[in-house]
């Protein structure tokens, strides 16, 4: 298992089962095979998908800034 810790306190945040290597790469080359497919869209259908990303990532501003505040040990206000 992997952990995940607050730097400021040393806090366990979460814990994650450890990857083979075998498993890495294969995600790693699915990721590039869409990478691959997304390139080839047209720029309008693309957009699409990045609004769409874009509303969600609003839509959870606060949850996700306190989880990067945990994750790097630095105060909220920064």
């Amino acid at each position: 298992m992997k952990t995940s810790l607050n730097p400021y306190d040393g806090k366990v945040l979460a814990t994650y089962p450890e990857m083979s290597e075998d498993t890495v790469n294969h995600l790693v080359n699915k990721g590039h095979e869409a990478w691959t497919d997304w390139r080839a869209q047209a720029l309008e259908s693309r957009l699409v998908y990045l609004k769409q990303l874009a509303l969600l990532l609003r839509e959870q501003q606060e949850k996700l800034a306190r989880l990067i505040t945990l994750e790097m040990g630095k105060l909220y206000s920064e």
